[in-house]
């Protein structure tokens, strides 16, 4: 369960940590002040209270709308739509079109345009690509968004997997497909942080985002094409032990 911490902006006191409907209570009680900020893990700035709630609202809303139930999925293929389709069916239509699999773009809601199947990372993991010809890792850590140069509006996800291409990222309620961000990944076998400006492909109501590097730094890139190729030998010595 999420801890929030509270701070009055009169002394810049911190008090909690608090429960959501605990904290909730409390403001509408008047048991604490109407002008608090709010902070959290989850959060990488503090809310002033009504932020807060509708930052709660919409990550309770994206988790309770399962991906694989809603047909908001499509696939294309030389010219020719399909869909719309559940999560689940896409993956069964994909699966039995793997020898076209390099020719099929996808497309959800929220997306500007079609992308390639190998930009979607649970998709990719799900069917199985083989990794050597699309190298890519699973990756643990967090990334620090800031959307769209708005100084303001930071908020932290958690890494899913990385490519030299972007980054899957999970926990992504604040994102929409078509942001322009900028992006600070630390992550464990990666002993630096990693900078870049991206942009949002797309975002799943599961809160499961493709994020696409659009300029990132030589050393950067390297790190990561250094991580991937790391993480790969140890599946490779897992496999034949």
């Amino acid at each position: 369960m999420n801890k929030w911490f509270i701070m009055s902006l009169n002394d810049e006191q911190v008090s909690g940590p608090y429960v959501k409907d605990e904290l909730v209570e409390m403001y509408k009680k008047q048991l604490i002040a109407q002008d608090i900020k709010v902070w959290g893990r989850s959060l990488a700035s503090w809310l002033d209270f009504e932020n807060w709630q509708k930052y709660i609202k919409s990550s309770q809303g994206d988790k309770s709308r399962s991906k694989t139930a809603e047909p908001v999925w499509y696939f294309a293929h030389k010219g020719d739509s399909f869909g719309p389709m559940t999560y689940n069916q896409l993956i069964i239509d994909l699966k039995n079109n793997m020898n076209n699999i390099g020719q099929i773009h996808l497309w959800t809601v929220g997306m500007q345009n079609w992308a390639p199947v190998f930009d979607f990372f649970n998709v990719t993991n799900e069917l199985g690509i083989n990794q050597r010809q699309h190298p890519r890792a699973d990756i643990k850590g967090t990334a620090t968004v800031q959307v769209n140069d708005d100084q303001k509006t930071h908020f932290i996800t958690k890494l899913t997997s990385v490519s030299q291409g972007g980054v899957g990222l999970r926990e992504a309620f604040g994102l929409k497909s078509g942001d322009q961000i900028h992006i600070d990944i630390t992550a464990d076998g990666i002993h630096h942080k990693i900078k870049a400006t991206a942009q949002v492909r797309y975002v799943t109501n599961s809160g499961f985002a493709g994020v696409k590097f659009e300029n990132i730094s030589a050393e950067n890139a390297s790190s990561i094409v250094q991580y991937i190729k790391d993480q790969n030998s140890q599946f490779k010595l897992k496999e034949t032990a």
